[in-house]
């Protein structure tokens, strides 16, 4: 079995095991096991690597699936992506009862659901990470190193806005310019010592990358497009009046040298 490319260096770049037998109908028989031995096996180094690895085998179940030529692979990927998010989820916590059903429910701990619901998002292609194509969007760029910086720092406070705001990180949060407004009204409060100018400047890349995923049918539409931080009137010196009759009568009679 192939191991995703994020975890080769732990396990290499293929799993395999010996089915210890010439028959080809007994070798069909053992093979779901042994495959989704190997799934477990992945999965639990994903999960000990981290969210990354996680998104990494959801997007390859995600191809395994769009792959699949009849009912049984289908079966098999299925059963993968169920043992993965067992994986994901570890001991229950105990157990409560659902208000819904009146059935006994397992309890886990929040942040391996949270990350359990995650992949299953990802699996089902409802959930596409912001930062996802982020790195493709920036090798084409052919701007200044200091308008790469700005991509950059858009995006970190994006994300930094989806967490301290509850909203999810992926593209499918932001189907609308609603949610794309809140950031933007936000943004002066989360920093508060940098100008309307230069959180402008955030926005209108943020709006970049939006338009180089809509062309992509990654999303629907550029959702940036036409936020902007109000910039404050600066107020100018108020215009000279002209000097009157009697001002110009003592400057022309007072005393000053020929050059003046």
């Amino acid at each position: 079995m192939a191991v995703p490319k994020a975890l080769q260096a732990k396990l290499g770049t293929r799993l395999k095991r010996s089915l210890n037998t010439d028959s080809l109908l007994i070798a069909n028989q053992l093979k779901w096991r042994i495959v989704n031995e190997m799934r477990a096996r992945i999965s639990e180094v994903a999960s000990e690597g981290g969210t990354n690895d996680l998104r990494l085998i959801a997007e390859e179940f995600r191809r395994q699936l769009h792959k699949a030529v009849d009912q049984d692979e289908v079966d098999d990927v299925q059963t993968g992506i169920s043992v993965t998010i067992d994986s994901i989820l570890g001991r229950e916590n105990g157990t409560e009862i659902d208000p819904a059903t009146g059935m006994e429910e397992p309890v886990f701990d929040p942040s391996n659901m949270k990350k359990a619901l995650e992949f299953a998002k990802i699996v089902a292609g409802t959930a596409t990470r912001v930062d996802r194509y982020h790195p493709a969007y920036m090798a084409q760029l052919t701007v200044k190193p200091r308008t790469k910086g700005d991509d950059e720092r858009a995006l970190r406070l994006l994300l930094r806005w989806c967490e301290e705001n509850g909203v999810e990180p992926f593209l499918q949060s932001f189907p609308s310019k609603k949610i794309a407004a809140r950031f933007a009204d936000d943004l002066q409060n989360m920093e508060p010592n940098l100008s309307p100018v230069t959180l402008n400047k955030y926005i209108n890349r943020l709006s970049r990358y939006w338009q180089w995923l809509e062309k992509r049918e990654e999303v629907p539409l550029d959702v940036w497009r036409g936020l902007a931080l109000a910039i404050p009137q600066v107020a100018h010196d108020e215009k000279e009046r002209p000097f009157t009759t009697e001002e110009m009568v003592k400057l022309l009679s007072g005393d000053a040298s020929q050059a003046m």
